[in-house]
């Protein structure tokens, strides 16, 4: 078996912390998995993983040349991405993490008209408001909504994001219209924890003025939808973004409160690593997520 071979079934191996599992996923046979490992382990002559009768775990060396081997493997990748594009193919896995909202209201028929246009390519596409590392877990390229993104990360602007504040009648009847935006201080908000962790909202307002107000509520969560339904239940105030809140608007269900006051507008990104050209197929998956989001604006 050859080096690369046995790389990519150790990334598998740890990935899982599974020899069945690494199997399973990769076409082989439990036992190719396990020489593979006996393999790098003489060569190198370290342990990679701690094994027993039901636990899999890596060693600190095996966390250590995991690393690695994965950096390896994006390297042979894209020489053989650079290699295809020639002929203008793109193939191969693509393994992609986007917000759980926007990926399914925005980015999902896109997402279908790519492989629609790339039947060579085999998307893994995780949807989950955490902030994922793309480097130690394995993503070739993540869409983020924000202001703020990680250093060290090579990043492509798409399309903006207009945040809307807003509550249901039912919750203003009975708290009260705020008049500006310090008066969120003594209103039950609802926080999204990805975006405002201390639940800090700004706001720009008429004559270049701004406003910063920390706010508190009954109800922080990390799923957007959560604080939508919650705000449409009269539970508090949410500053949520437009798209997922347009239709409860239009309906009434939601009262757009503030407009002279706009939230701080966000960005939707791809970020990748950094470190040289993007793979023909990370390049054109972003182009295609870039080129889809204005034709829909």
């Amino acid at each position: 078996m050859d080096r690369l071979r046995q790389l990519e079934l150790f990334a598998a191996a740890s990935e899982r912390l599974s020899f069945s599992g690494a199997a399973r996923a990769l076409g082989v046979s439990p036992a190719s998995v396990s020489a593979a490992i006996a393999s790098l382990e003489a060569r190198w002559n370290v342990r990679l993983f701690d094994r027993t009768t039901r636990n899999v775990a890596l060693t600190d060396t095996g966390r250590a040349l995991l690393e690695r081997s994965r950096r390896a493997l994006r390297e042979v990748e894209l020489a053989e991405s650079i290699a295809q594009s020639a002929g203008r193919q793109v193939r191969g896995p693509l393994r992609v993490s986007a917000p759980v909202s926007y990926g399914l209201r925005k980015l999902t028929p896109l997402f279908v008209d790519f492989l629609k246009q790339n039947p060579a390519v085999d998307l893994i596409l995780d949807l989950t408001d955490r902030r994922v590392d793309l480097l130690t877990e394995g993503y070739d390229v993540a869409v983020r909504i924000g202001h703020r993104l990680a250093p060290g990360l090579v990043a492509r602007k798409l399309a903006g994001q207009r945040l809307v504040l807003c509550a249901a009648p039912e919750y203003l009847d009975r708290y009260g219209f705020p008049d500006q935006p310090l008066d969120l201080a003594d209103h039950r908000c609802l926080i999204f924890t990805p975006r405002t962790p201390v639940g800090r909202w700004s706001f720009a307002g008429p004559n270049r003025a701004s406003r910063t107000v920390t706010v508190t509520g009954p109800l922080a969560s990390d799923n957007g939808e959560v604080l939508q339904a919650a705000a449409r239940d009269g539970l508090g105030i949410t500053l949520a973004p437009d798209f997922l809140v347009e239709d409860d608007l239009a309906s009434g269900a939601l009262v757009e409160l503030l407009p002279e006051w706009q939230p701080l507008r966000l960005g939707i990104y791809t970020v990748r690593i950094g470190g040289g050209q993007a793979p023909p197929k990370v390049r054109h998956l972003i182009e295609h997520l870039g080129r889809g989001l204005r034709e829909r604006a």
